[in-house]
């Protein structure tokens, strides 16, 4: 029912989460490093805004909303990409997060059990070793799945669309 109401909206929508649109057009015109740097901020803007929700009382709650989010959002971007190219835009939709999604799963993880696991509050100092340790290891993850993101991710899209797709 839902999908027959917004059918007249449909085109205007199918281009909020149709990634083949935006993908080798911007890919093409931007260089590694411009989109390194870019990808690098957008980063850090989710882990600060996360780190911000980590001191709420409510945190394990917005702690879920990003996660039902974020699958939202995946699966938007898999309906309007396989509508686009039929059962191949699955491939093409987890292509576009599968390489830096490992990497952005395992600083997801690491900062689960950081703030979310036990109270931020709740630290002793004893504990500053470690959860300094912890934070330097989500900061490198993170900086690796950006680096993949940016430099290896476009070349995947790329073969695939080329390749597969075309």
């Amino acid at each position: 029912m839902l999908a027959n109401v917004l059918m007249p909206e449909f085109d205007r929508l199918m281009h909020v989460f149709a990634i083949h649109e935006v993908a080798l057009d911007e890919l093409a015109d931007v260089s590694g490093k411009e989109l390194f740097l870019h990808v690098l901020c957008m980063r850090f803007l989710q882990l600060g805004l996360v780190c911000i929700i980590a001191h709420t009382w409510k945190r394990f709650n917005f702690f879920l909303i990003g996660v039902v989010v974020c699958g939202f959002v995946f699966g938007m971007q898999t309906a309007v990409e396989t509508m686009h190219f039929g059962v191949s835009g699955v491939l093409y939709s987890v292509s576009a997060w599968m390489p830096q999604i490992v990497f952005y799963g395992v600083a997801m993880y690491l900062l689960y059990v950081l703030f979310f696991k036990k109270p931020v509050y709740a630290f002793k100092k004893s504990d500053l070793a470690a959860n300094s340790m912890k934070s330097i290891l989500i900061l490198a993850v993170l900086i690796v799945g950006c680096f993949v993101e940016s430099f290896v991710n476009p070349h995947i899209l790329y073969f695939i669309f080329v390749k597969v797709l075309i």
